[in-house]
């Protein structure tokens, strides 16, 4: 689970750098808003992000989740 910008480190990265969805395995993407640079909304879609994991925390055991803002504001 990850808005558009990192979406790849929690889905093909994790998954040894291969584009599969194993059995049991959903990938949600939150679209990124589109923003000129990050410091103008630094929440980016951190809020849909927690939205989103708390709809789905009770469907599965193990969910990986990143949260941009931080990272991306942290390099504009």
């Amino acid at each position: 689970m990850a808005e558009t910008e990192k979406f790849a480190h929690v889905t093909k990265f994790f998954n040894g750098n291969k584009h599969i969805v194993y059995d049991g395995e959903k990938d949600i993407l939150v679209p990124s808003h589109k923003i000129a640079t990050y410091d103008l909304d630094p929440e980016m879609s951190a809020q849909e992000i927690y939205d989103q994991f708390v709809a789905q925390s009770k469907d599965f055991e193990f969910i990986v989740v990143n949260f941009a803002n931080g990272d991306m504001v942290g390099h504009t």
